[in-house]
């Protein structure tokens, strides 16, 4: 009985619809629009990207917030006219008149797309490796970044280090401090400023700093894929233990990728950032890290990740390639 019952009463449950440039017509739950497609939630194929020009009509029964493209806010529930236009019942005003589908810019966007708001993303993540024997060594390391994303802003923190012991004798002791700020002027294209801090003394490097300007490409930015492409110029101070001190300007280059594997939620992520000195060639530094994160319980996740730090020109005494192959557990929110 309460299967029947629960079938009759599916309809009402699922009742706004779009109507396909092709005449298909789809019935579900508008979940939003904040870019060239619209979310749109079946109960026979989940969540469906429908490709905002391929819309011709669109119905709603329950209020949405609807932004348009001359910025302006309305919470209602959509009525679709015969030509194609829409008109946007708020209950309070009066039902606005047709507006082409075209001018609807954004519907039930998030906080830093719609510019009311801002999202927080990031994660912490730490790995302690320890063995006894004829090799007795301790390793720990830590790695934690922060993301505040507003529509037309981003501000990323973070940091990572390692530490190794063996045989009580320290074998290991590096950590990197960063921090940037990106404007957005378009969509895609925004300027940035950044600064990153390290240290690492057995690489003699009691303090490297880089504090730089340029531009960037952001060419995905979503849940399931992120992709950005960036460049520009830096000043670069290496404060050395022992080898003399070094300042000099740079070109700094730096790609970011993260990806959702097939229909898992298994992120590949690989990030690098080169930096090449102007006034000597050969001075040229490179990070690099690579890995797959791997959700085990709600935010907790299992990290395995390459790290690779290259030096052209090490100082006296140091190899120039760091390889470290790290397994971790971590928290993203």
């Amino acid at each position: 009985m309460f299967a029947v019952l629960g079938v009759l009463g599916a309809p009402a449950a699922i009742a706004d619809e779009i109507v396909l440039a092709n005449g298909d017509r789809l019935s579900g739950r508008v979940v939003c629009k904040e870019s060239d497609s619209l979310v749109f939630n079946t109960p026979y194929a989940g969540d469906l990207n429908i490709a905002w020009a391929d819309i011709r009509r669109i119905t709603t029964d329950a209020p949405i917030a609807v932004y348009f493209e001359d910025g302006h806010k309305v919470i209602g529930t959509l009525r679709s006219e015969e030509d194609g236009s829409v008109i946007v019942d708020s209950g309070d005003t009066p039902t606005s008149a047709p507006i082409p589908i075209a001018k609807l810019r954004f519907i039930n966007p998030s906080a830093e797309v719609s510019g009311d708001g801002a999202s927080f993303t990031g994660h912490i993540n730490a790995g302690l490796a320890s063995t006894s024997g004829n090799t007795q060594a301790n390793r720990f390391h830590l790695d934690t970044e922060g993301v505040v994303r507003t529509r037309d802003n981003r501000f990323t923190l973070g940091a990572r280090g390692d530490q190794t012991h063996d045989r009580g004798v320290e074998t290991e002791s590096s950590w990197i401090a960063y921090t940037k700020y990106d404007h957005f002027f378009t969509k895609k294209w925004y300027g940035y400023g950044n600064g990153n801090f390290e240290n690492d003394r057995f690489k003699d490097i009691r303090l490297r700093s880089t504090v730089g300007l340029g531009s960037g490409y952001q060419f995905f930015e979503s849940d399931r894929t992120n992709l950005s492409l960036e460049g520009g110029l830096t000043y670069v101070y290496a404060d050395f233990m022992v080898a003399e001190d070094d300042a000099y300007p740079a070109v700094r280059w730096a790609l970011k990728f993260d990806h959702l594997l097939f229909s898992t939620n298994i992120r590949f992520f690989h990030a690098h950032e080169a930096y090449f000195g102007l006034d000597e060639t050969n001075k040229i530094f490179v990070r690099s890290q690579t890995g797959l994160r791997v959700p085990l319980l709600k935010s907790l996740n299992a990290t395995a990740q390459y790290n690779v730090d290259w030096d052209n020109n090490p100082t006296a005494g140091t190899v120039p390639t760091d390889r470290a192959l790290l397994l971790t557990l971590g928290y993203t929110w």
